[in-house]
């Protein structure tokens, strides 16, 4: 399928990689279709890009690169909604910002989008109870990217790469 994006253009878009979140993102509820897009080049980013409305994309990150230590746990709920069998399906992403005043970037630890990448269902959770904050510094090294290599075994099945 052809889909329209503000950071990329036409892209075409296979049917196996659309992820569906039946409740969509805080704040956009009507945004349920996604797809992740990757760059070349662009290290561990990647665009979590809704297909129905073009300029709605998230730039987000595996929240493990960020905060090697990060620890959740999936509620029954969340597990049971997505038809999550084992963890080795699950794939967590942090929605990142850019704040311009300081030039900086933070991610969202707080609320990580949780995606089954078995059947490509996905929710954005809140964990509260762990702590994590709304907006957590990212290091400009990213000394940890050299995990990148697992998170993209990960992911390899659910990403579109761009030129």
């Amino acid at each position: 399928m052809k889909v329209r994006t503000v950071p990329f253009g036409e892209i075409e878009v296979k049917e196996e990689r659309i992820i569906t979140m039946e409740e969509g993102i805080i704040g956009f509820p009507y945004a349920t279709a996604f797809v992740l897009l990757r760059q070349r080049g662009s290290g561990p980013f990647f665009w979590y890009q809704a297909l129905n409305d073009e300029k709605l994309a998230f730039l987000v990150i595996d929240p493990f690169l960020v905060k090697p230590d990060y620890d959740v746990l999936i509620d029954d709920y969340v597990v049971k909604k997505l038809a999550i069998a084992a963890a080795k399906e699950v794939v967590l992403l942090s929605i990142l910002t850019f704040h311009e005043e300081n030039k900086t970037l933070t991610a969202n630890l707080l609320a990580p989008l949780v995606i089954n990448a078995a059947n490509r269902k996905a929710k954005q959770v809140i964990l509260e109870e762990f702590g994590y904050p709304l907006q957590y510094p990212i290091r400009s090294d990213l000394s940890v990217m050299a995990q990148q290599e697992e998170a993209d075994f990960l992911l390899h099945h659910l990403v579109e790469t761009t030129p």
